[in-house]
């Protein structure tokens, strides 16, 4: 990642710290010799946990509130931790006020099942993204799938053996263990797959260990009220401890995701606002006049199209080319780009990597793209503060055209520039683009059609 680390290490162990110090909560909590005490103390924590990733996840989807279809995800996410947040409250009222010491099945039950359609939603939706973006490994969805489906086979036969007369409480079960199951797949493949590096690894990791966790708390649950009722009440401090734990996992991984994002957003606009200020600063020289070392060039509008070619044409190992449009004044700019990538020859076949934000400019830009072409596509997933086209080489050339300056004949309307320090700027806020769309999930609309 491209950016400070120590915000997020401080993060990261603010959550270890907070996990801890929850778990040894519930635990001396629930140590407690009478047991409506027990129940009521043990509940209250995980309602609080519970409340707290709910919170997470009600600010996150505000803040995303525009992204449409990337945002239904989180959405999904929000309504599945909202009806668990609701079950856990039902279920406190049970032990609480009812004075019923294991409430098993009850109302809570069918928000808990609810739940999980829409938690199966938010995490098959990541699957799809990182399985079309990375190709998981076929033998790990396979063997996960295979295990998955036999814990599920077993865990049936077991309750239907132990319930034989009771048809309600067999269904109920047998809904648990395949719900668990069906959410337990593209968590255990997520977390087997996702590189460390990644950005995102640390808030799906969480995401999944909160499934795993919250799957054996249900699987523990289960077996031991089938065991007896003394049993389960003796050993409800153990269950109690895990969900308590998952809670505060996603609960983290929703705070985490949410800092995340903004460290971006920020890094973002200061280096967007930094490189157009020094630009800026070019432009005012006359264009004419040799800049430093050589390392700026004024290009007029006249000689872009020249510029876009020779450095395309020159390009050895990688090309990275960015094009943010809003308004309707890009037309040429994007035929001439679409032009050079496809009608001059190309020798050495260099990597190619084209970040858009307006389907029509791409769809422009690909209309004659030939098909040898080492090339990769990312929506950027923020709305930038100019509209620009920058087009760097093998990190040592770069190209801005600035589109938000005025365009006439005696405007001055692209800079070339040689400088490593500008360059790198510029290399880093590509690279925090493609973080950012990675971290939103966010897929090209070219690749889906």
């Amino acid at each position: 990642m491209h950016f400070s680390i120590n915000d997020l290490k401080l993060l990261l162990m603010s959550l270890i710290i907070s996990s801890i110090i929850s778990s040894i909560i519930v635990y001396i909590l629930t140590s407690t010799f009478n047991l409506e005490l027990q129940f009521m103390f043990s509940n209250w924590v995980i309602d609080i946990s519970a409340g707290l990733a709910l919170i997470f996840s009600l600010i996150l989807i505000i803040r995303e509130r525009n992204r449409k279809i990337e945002g239904k995800k989180y959405v999904s996410l929000f309504i599945a931790i909202s009806l668990w947040f609701s079950a856990e409250i039902i279920y406190t009222y049970y032990q609480s006020i009812l004075r019923v010491d294991v409430p098993y099945p009850s109302y809570a039950d069918s928000l808990w099942l609810l739940g999980y359609i829409f938690m199966a939603y938010h995490l098959y939706s990541s699957f799809y993204y990182w399985n079309k973006k990375k190709k998981f490994s076929e033998s790990s969805v396979f063997i996960i799938t295979i295990f998955s489906v036999l814990l599920i086979l077993f865990l049936v036969q077991s309750s239907a053996i132990t319930y034989s007369t009771d048809i309600y409480l067999i269904l109920v079960d047998i809904l648990y263990h395949i719900a668990d199951g069906i959410i337990l797949i593209p968590a255990l493949v997520l977390l087997w797959n996702l590189r460390h590096k990644k950005i995102l690894y640390i808030h799906r990791a969480l995401i999944s260990i909160f499934v795993i966790l919250n799957t054996f708390a249900n699987v523990g649950y289960i077996f031991t009220f089938n065991s007896g009722i003394n049993i389960i009440i003796e050993h409800a401090w153990i269950w109690d401890l895990i969900y308590n734990l998952s809670y505060i996992l996603l609960a983290g991984a929703l705070f985490w995701y949410d800092k995340l994002i903004k460290i971006l957003n920020k890094k973002i606009d200061q280096s967007v606002i930094l490189n157009k200020k020094q630009f800026q600063l070019m432009e005012k020289q006359n264009k004419f006049e040799s800049i430093g070392n050589n390392s700026y060039l004024c290009i007029d509008k006249e000689n872009i199209k020249d510029t876009i070619n020779k450095l395309i044409t020159n390009a050895k190992t990688k090309i990275s080319l960015l094009i943010f449009i809003r308004n309707k004044y890009s037309h040429n700019l994007i035929t001439n780009l679409n032009l050079s990538l496809t009608n001059f020859k190309i020798s050495n076949n260099p990597k190619i990597r084209i970040l858009f934000d307006n389907l029509d400019n791409l769809k422009l830009l690909l209309s004659t793209t030939p098909a040898n072409l080492d090339i990769k596509y990312e929506k950027i997933a923020k709305i930038l503060r100019a509209d620009m086209i920058i087009l760097i080489t093998d990190n040592q050339h770069l190209l801005y055209i600035d589109l938000t300056n005025k365009i006439n004949s005696d405007r001055i309307l692209a800079i070339y520039s040689t400088d490593n320090n500008i360059i790198l700027h510029f290399c880093n806020l590509f690279e925090y683009l493609i973080d950012l769309s990675e971290l939103r999930e966010q897929s090209s609309e070219y690749d889906e059609e």
